[in-house]
Order: C-alpha cells, then structure tokens, then sequence
C-alpha cells in the first residue's frame, strides 16, 4: 500500500469515527427531546382534595434543604387551604424554588421568600419571590414557550409544565421580574 492510499484510509477512518460520534451525540440528543416532550404531553387530569399550604410548604421546605436550597414562607391566614392535587402542585411549587435558587445563587444575600394569602375574592395566591439577577424582557415574553432555555444543560420545560399545571387546576400563573433586582411568580387558584 502507498503512502498516499494509507493516508487516504487513515483520513476516510477518521472521518468516520467524527460522523459516528456525531450520529451518536445526535441521537442522545433526540432521544432526550422525545422523553422531554412526553412529559409535557402526559401531565395526568388533577385528582383534586384539600391541601393544607403549610403541610406543604414544610414538606418541600425539608425536601430541599437536603438539598442545600434554603427559602422562608410566610401563609397569612396559617390554616389556609387549596383545592388542588399535591403531587402536581408541589413539583410546580420546586421547579419554581429552585429556578429561584439558581437565579439568586451568586447574590451576596440570596433571599427566596414564599407567600400564601387570600386575595379580595377570597381565592388562594401563592408567591415565590427572589432577589436574583431577573429576566431579560427579551426573554420574558418566551419563557413559557417549551423547550426554550437560557441555562446550559436546562431542558426548558420546567415552567412550560407549570403553566399546563395550574391551567389544569383551573388556575393561571403569571411573573413580573426585574433586572438586578429579582423575579416574583404568581400562582392564582380558582377552587376553595
């Protein structure tokens, strides 16, 4: 075999490997788009039941402390309730805190704060608050479009399946943010 023919194979091998290697990125890359969407298409109906916000907030509170994610919540009044189901209500509730602790993280004092009272109709609200960075207004208006994302290695559903949460509850949830200042997310329930 010349030197030349050898070259050329050593050439075409590489150029394999790269294009395989590519293949595979490729198709982890599908395979983690098609497991991200089906969790947006298989949100179940809530079964609903009164949910004591407290309970709650305590048990996520322990939840991500282990965690290292810190929060303080005050429920004005303290027995307040929620028609809601808990297991959807609490994975909106953390993927919040958390988006939350990351965008706080490198504050000198990051503060996330949770707040539960009753607004004039006498419906429940839920606030989670932080004293981040905030959202760009360009990004503002995207953030609940699925799969878009400003975090490396984020998936981009987080609040796109809390918005489908509480539209199934019946409910709405809206945020305001402001740059260097922090964002605030309202939760609004519909159902006593």
């Amino acid at each position: 075999m010349s030197e030349e023919t050898y070259v050329n194979s050593e050439k075409r091998h590489y150029d394999m490997l790269r294009a395989m290697q590519t293949i595979h990125r490729r198709s982890r890359g599908l395979v983690d788009f098609v497991k991200n969407y089906r969790q947006l298409t298989r949100i179940p109906e809530p079964v609903t039941v009164s949910v004591s916000v407290m309970e709650m907030l305590t048990d996520i509170n322990h939840l991500l402390k282990a965690e290292g994610v810190n929060f303080s919540f005050n429920i004005q009044p303290r027995d307040i309730h929620i028609m809601a189901d808990r297991t959807q209500i609490e994975q909106a509730l953390i993927n919040l805190i958390k988006n939350a602790d990351e965008a706080c993280r490198h504050t000198q004092q990051p503060e996330i704060r949770i707040e539960t009272y009753r607004d004039e109709y006498q419906k429940p609200v839920v606030t989670v608050s932080d004293n981040g960075y905030g959202i760009m207004p360009e990004v503002m208006e995207r953030i609940f479009v699925p799969f878009f994302t400003t975090k490396t290695g984020g998936s981009g559903i987080g609040l796109t399946i809390c918005r489908q949460i509480m539209k199934l509850h019946c409910g709405s949830i809206s945020i305001e943010s402001e740059i260097n200042k922090g964002t605030k997310v309202t939760l609004k329930f519909l159902k006593t």
